[in-house]
Protein backbone atom coordinates (compact mmCIF):
# COMPACT_ATOMS: atom_id res chain seq x y z
CA UNK A 1 0.00 0.00 0.00
CA UNK A 2 1.70 3.84 -0.69
CA UNK A 3 2.58 6.08 1.43
CA UNK A 4 -0.41 8.08 0.73
CA UNK A 5 -3.08 5.99 0.56
CA UNK A 6 -4.95 5.53 4.33
CA UNK A 7 -7.94 3.44 5.51
CA UNK A 8 -10.55 4.91 6.98
CA UNK A 9 -12.00 1.99 9.29
CA UNK A 10 -14.45 1.69 12.07
CA UNK A 11 -15.38 -1.31 14.70
CA UNK A 12 -18.57 -1.29 16.28
CA UNK A 13 -20.11 -4.10 19.00
CA UNK A 14 -23.81 -3.61 18.46
CA UNK A 15 -25.50 -5.35 21.30
CA UNK A 16 -27.46 -7.44 19.47
CA UNK A 17 -28.66 -9.64 21.98
CA UNK A 18 -30.17 -6.87 23.26
CA UNK A 19 -33.48 -6.73 22.03
CA UNK A 20 -34.64 -3.25 24.06
CA UNK A 21 -35.26 -1.16 20.65
CA UNK A 22 -33.27 -3.87 18.42
CA UNK A 23 -34.78 -2.54 14.98
CA UNK A 24 -34.38 1.00 16.08
CA UNK A 25 -31.30 0.95 17.61
CA UNK A 26 -30.16 -0.77 14.13
CA UNK A 27 -31.89 2.00 12.42
CA UNK A 28 -29.99 4.91 14.36
CA UNK A 29 -26.50 2.91 13.89
CA UNK A 30 -26.74 2.70 9.89
CA UNK A 31 -27.68 6.64 9.72
CA UNK A 32 -24.62 6.92 12.06
CA UNK A 33 -22.24 4.83 10.10
CA UNK A 34 -23.28 6.09 6.48
CA UNK A 35 -24.16 9.74 7.15
CA UNK A 36 -21.16 9.73 9.70
CA UNK A 37 -23.68 11.55 12.04
CA UNK A 38 -27.00 10.99 14.05
CA UNK A 39 -30.27 12.11 11.77
CA UNK A 40 -30.66 15.02 15.04
CA UNK A 41 -27.02 16.20 14.10
CA UNK A 42 -28.24 15.86 10.37
CA UNK A 43 -31.73 17.80 10.75
CA UNK A 44 -29.90 20.87 12.85
CA UNK A 45 -27.48 21.42 9.81
CA UNK A 46 -24.09 20.31 11.88
CA UNK A 47 -21.17 18.85 9.83
CA UNK A 48 -21.05 15.56 8.64
CA UNK A 49 -18.37 12.95 8.71
CA UNK A 50 -17.14 10.45 5.44
CA UNK A 51 -18.40 7.06 6.02
CA UNK A 52 -15.93 4.05 6.66
CA UNK A 53 -14.50 2.26 4.07
CA UNK A 54 -14.02 -0.64 6.05
CA UNK A 55 -16.35 -1.26 9.00
CA UNK A 56 -16.45 -4.41 10.87
CA UNK A 57 -19.43 -5.35 13.41
CA UNK A 58 -19.64 -7.37 16.47
CA UNK A 59 -22.95 -9.02 17.69
CA UNK A 60 -24.86 -9.02 15.04
CA UNK A 61 -27.84 -11.23 14.71
CA UNK A 62 -29.75 -12.79 11.72
CA UNK A 63 -33.33 -10.16 12.35
CA UNK A 64 -31.10 -6.81 11.48
CA UNK A 65 -28.67 -8.18 9.22
CA UNK A 66 -31.47 -8.90 7.13
CA UNK A 67 -33.88 -6.31 7.55
CA UNK A 68 -31.40 -2.75 8.22
CA UNK A 69 -27.51 -3.67 7.94
CA UNK A 70 -27.87 -5.25 4.86
CA UNK A 71 -30.17 -2.95 2.86
CA UNK A 72 -28.91 0.30 4.16
CA UNK A 73 -24.98 -0.43 3.36
CA UNK A 74 -25.59 -2.26 0.46
CA UNK A 75 -27.36 0.71 -0.78
CA UNK A 76 -24.31 3.42 0.38
CA UNK A 77 -22.13 1.27 -1.62
CA UNK A 78 -20.39 -1.63 0.53
CA UNK A 79 -20.34 -5.11 -0.19
CA UNK A 80 -20.66 -7.73 3.09
CA UNK A 81 -19.25 -10.69 4.24
CA UNK A 82 -21.05 -12.80 5.16
CA UNK A 83 -23.90 -11.95 2.88
CA UNK A 84 -26.27 -13.81 4.30
CA UNK A 85 -26.69 -14.50 8.00
CA UNK A 86 -23.79 -16.46 9.39
CA UNK A 87 -26.12 -18.78 11.90
CA UNK A 88 -29.82 -19.53 12.40
CA UNK A 89 -29.28 -18.58 15.94
CA UNK A 90 -26.65 -16.31 18.27
CA UNK A 91 -24.54 -13.62 17.30
CA UNK A 92 -22.04 -13.10 14.69
CA UNK A 93 -19.08 -10.85 13.68
CA UNK A 94 -19.16 -9.21 9.95
CA UNK A 95 -17.05 -6.94 7.65
CA UNK A 96 -17.90 -4.34 5.18
CA UNK A 97 -16.25 -2.78 2.44
CA UNK A 98 -16.90 0.33 -0.16
CA UNK A 99 -15.43 1.85 -2.82
CA UNK A 100 -12.08 2.39 -3.36
CA UNK A 101 -11.50 -1.04 -1.58
CA UNK A 102 -13.51 -3.98 -3.02
CA UNK A 103 -14.61 -7.25 -0.99
CA UNK A 104 -12.46 -10.66 -2.88
CA UNK A 105 -13.33 -12.94 -0.85
CA UNK A 106 -14.34 -13.87 2.74
CA UNK A 107 -13.57 -16.54 5.27
CA UNK A 108 -14.93 -17.82 8.88
CA UNK A 109 -12.98 -19.95 11.17
CA UNK A 110 -13.49 -21.17 14.86
CA UNK A 111 -11.20 -20.08 17.66
CA UNK A 112 -9.30 -22.95 18.91
CA UNK A 113 -10.24 -22.09 22.37
CA UNK A 114 -13.35 -20.83 23.20
CA UNK A 115 -16.15 -22.12 25.53
CA UNK A 116 -18.91 -19.86 23.96
CA UNK A 117 -18.09 -20.85 20.43
CA UNK A 118 -16.06 -17.55 19.32
CA UNK A 119 -15.26 -17.22 15.75
CA UNK A 120 -12.70 -14.47 13.36
CA UNK A 121 -13.98 -13.21 9.99
CA UNK A 122 -11.66 -12.31 7.86
CA UNK A 123 -11.59 -10.27 4.25
CA UNK A 124 -10.05 -9.85 1.80
CA UNK A 125 -9.94 -6.24 -0.41
CA UNK A 126 -8.34 -4.87 -3.30
CA UNK A 127 -8.17 -0.91 -3.80
CA UNK A 128 -8.41 0.40 -7.28
CA UNK A 129 -4.31 0.80 -7.52
CA UNK A 130 -4.24 -2.83 -6.83
CA UNK A 131 -3.28 -2.48 -3.48
CA UNK A 132 -4.27 -5.36 -0.98
CA UNK A 133 -5.57 -5.27 2.76
CA UNK A 134 -6.54 -8.22 4.89
CA UNK A 135 -9.46 -7.51 7.58
CA UNK A 136 -10.23 -9.83 10.95
CA UNK A 137 -12.69 -8.82 13.60
CA UNK A 138 -13.85 -11.11 16.36
CA UNK A 139 -15.73 -10.60 19.50
CA UNK A 140 -13.85 -12.51 21.94
CA UNK A 141 -14.57 -14.60 24.90
CA UNK A 142 -17.33 -12.80 27.08
CA UNK A 143 -17.60 -13.18 30.96
CA UNK A 144 -15.24 -12.40 33.68
CA UNK A 145 -14.61 -15.92 33.87
CA UNK A 146 -13.20 -16.48 30.10
CA UNK A 147 -9.75 -14.72 30.46
CA UNK A 148 -8.36 -17.84 29.83
CA UNK A 149 -9.77 -18.33 26.52
CA UNK A 150 -9.63 -14.76 25.45
CA UNK A 151 -5.66 -14.87 26.31
CA UNK A 152 -5.73 -17.64 23.98
CA UNK A 153 -7.57 -16.16 21.38
CA UNK A 154 -5.43 -13.05 21.22
CA UNK A 155 -2.02 -15.55 20.86
CA UNK A 156 -4.40 -16.51 17.92
CA UNK A 157 -4.64 -13.31 16.34
CA UNK A 158 -0.88 -12.53 17.03
CA UNK A 159 0.00 -15.86 14.32
CA UNK A 160 -2.69 -14.56 12.17
CA UNK A 161 -1.51 -10.74 12.27
CA UNK A 162 2.17 -12.00 12.25
CA UNK A 163 1.64 -14.02 8.74
CA UNK A 164 4.58 -12.82 6.65
CA UNK A 165 2.91 -14.04 3.50
CA UNK A 166 -0.21 -11.92 4.04
CA UNK A 167 -1.04 -8.17 3.00
CA UNK A 168 -1.22 -5.79 5.56
CA UNK A 169 -3.36 -6.75 7.81
CA UNK A 170 -5.69 -5.17 10.53
CA UNK A 171 -7.81 -6.58 13.18
CA UNK A 172 -11.11 -4.84 14.35
CA UNK A 173 -13.20 -6.10 17.09
CA UNK A 174 -14.20 -6.85 20.77
CA UNK A 175 -11.52 -8.09 22.91
CA UNK A 176 -13.15 -8.01 26.25
CA UNK A 177 -10.14 -7.83 27.80
CA UNK A 178 -9.74 -6.31 31.40
CA UNK A 179 -6.48 -4.25 32.36
CA UNK A 180 -5.18 -6.62 34.24
CA UNK A 181 -5.16 -9.40 31.55
CA UNK A 182 -4.29 -7.43 29.08
CA UNK A 183 -1.23 -6.27 30.67
CA UNK A 184 -0.19 -9.75 31.62
CA UNK A 185 -0.24 -10.82 27.97
CA UNK A 186 0.71 -7.59 26.21
CA UNK A 187 4.23 -8.63 26.08
CA UNK A 188 3.94 -11.80 25.01
CA UNK A 189 2.17 -10.47 21.52
CA UNK A 190 4.25 -9.21 18.84
CA UNK A 191 0.75 -6.92 16.68
CA UNK A 192 0.54 -2.66 17.21
CA UNK A 193 -2.25 -1.41 19.22
CA UNK A 194 -3.78 1.56 17.11
CA UNK A 195 -4.30 3.19 20.93
CA UNK A 196 -0.34 3.32 21.57
CA UNK A 197 0.53 4.70 18.05
CA UNK A 198 -2.10 7.18 18.95
CA UNK A 199 -0.30 8.60 21.64
CA UNK A 200 -3.21 6.96 24.49
CA UNK A 201 -5.50 9.23 24.47
CA UNK A 202 -7.24 9.31 27.43
CA UNK A 203 -10.82 10.55 26.15
CA UNK A 204 -10.87 8.01 23.90
CA UNK A 205 -9.55 5.00 25.99
CA UNK A 206 -12.90 3.19 27.58
CA UNK A 207 -15.03 1.94 25.05
CA UNK A 208 -17.41 0.42 27.10
CA UNK A 209 -19.23 1.05 30.31
CA UNK A 210 -21.80 -0.99 32.64
CA UNK A 211 -25.29 -0.70 32.21
CA UNK A 212 -28.70 -1.66 34.69
CA UNK A 213 -31.24 -2.98 32.50
CA UNK A 214 -32.92 -0.04 31.24
CA UNK A 215 -29.87 0.98 29.56
CA UNK A 216 -28.26 3.71 31.91
CA UNK A 217 -24.73 3.58 33.22
CA UNK A 218 -24.47 2.30 36.85
CA UNK A 219 -20.64 3.54 36.90
CA UNK A 220 -18.60 6.03 35.28
CA UNK A 221 -15.54 3.75 35.15
CA UNK A 222 -15.05 2.53 31.55
CA UNK A 223 -13.39 0.09 30.22
CA UNK A 224 -10.91 -1.11 26.50
CA UNK A 225 -12.99 -3.67 25.16
CA UNK A 226 -12.51 -2.71 21.98
CA UNK A 227 -9.02 -2.12 19.75
CA UNK A 228 -7.74 -1.81 16.43
CA UNK A 229 -4.84 -4.39 16.19
CA UNK A 230 -2.31 -3.79 13.49
CA UNK A 231 0.34 -6.77 12.24
CA UNK A 232 4.03 -6.26 13.32
CA UNK A 233 5.55 -6.64 9.53
CA UNK A 234 4.42 -3.23 8.34
CA UNK A 235 5.25 -0.03 10.14
CA UNK A 236 1.63 1.86 11.34
CA UNK A 237 0.95 4.97 10.98
CA UNK A 238 -2.22 6.10 12.89
CA UNK A 239 -3.06 9.56 11.55
CA UNK A 240 -6.56 9.55 13.17
CA UNK A 241 -8.02 7.80 16.20
CA UNK A 242 -11.28 8.22 18.00
CA UNK A 243 -14.45 6.63 19.86
CA UNK A 244 -17.71 7.52 18.81
CA UNK A 245 -20.41 7.55 21.42
CA UNK A 246 -23.88 6.69 21.14
CA UNK A 247 -25.38 5.33 24.10
CA UNK A 248 -29.06 4.99 22.83
CA UNK A 249 -27.52 2.64 20.28
CA UNK A 250 -25.28 0.22 21.92
CA UNK A 251 -23.48 -0.31 25.23
CA UNK A 252 -20.04 0.00 23.37
CA UNK A 253 -18.96 2.96 21.86
CA UNK A 254 -17.70 2.72 17.83
CA UNK A 255 -14.18 2.94 17.47
CA UNK A 256 -12.80 4.70 14.51
CA UNK A 257 -9.39 5.37 13.08
CA UNK A 258 -6.87 5.94 9.65
CA UNK A 259 -4.34 3.80 9.34
CA UNK A 260 -1.77 4.01 6.96
CA UNK A 261 0.82 0.99 6.36
CA UNK A 262 4.18 1.13 4.62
Amino acid sequence: MGDRLAVHVLTWNLDGLTTRRLDRRAEEACVAMVLGQTLREAVEGKPSRPPPQVIALQEVVKRIHLSTIRPHLEAAGYALWPGEPAREDGDYSMIAARPPWSLVRGRSGAFGDSPLGRRWVEAHLEHTDGSRLRVITAHLESLRSGGGSRAAQARELDQMLGDPDAPPTVFLGDTNFRGSEWRAIQRDLAFDDAFDLAGRPPRDSPTWWPRDDHGNRTSDRGFRFDRIWLDPGHRWTVTGFQTRHHSRISDHAALEAHLLPK
